[in-house]
């Protein structure tokens, strides 16, 4: 997951995805916001995660 970048790393995870939240944090991944996604014909919740 390192990336060469000099500037932040923002990506974008399923709130109810507790397993990828941990990795992510581990990886050092703050949570910066949460949004909704459309799938089909519902909204999942979202959260966006910063690092860097």
């Amino acid at each position: 997951m390192e990336a060469h970048t000099d500037g932040p790393l923002w990506i974008g995870v399923w709130s109810g995805n507790l397993k990828a939240q941990k990795l992510y944090a581990a990886y050092g991944f703050e949570k910066a916001g949460e949004y909704q996604y459309p799938v089909g014909a519902w909204m999942d919740d979202e959260f966006i995660l910063r690092r860097g």
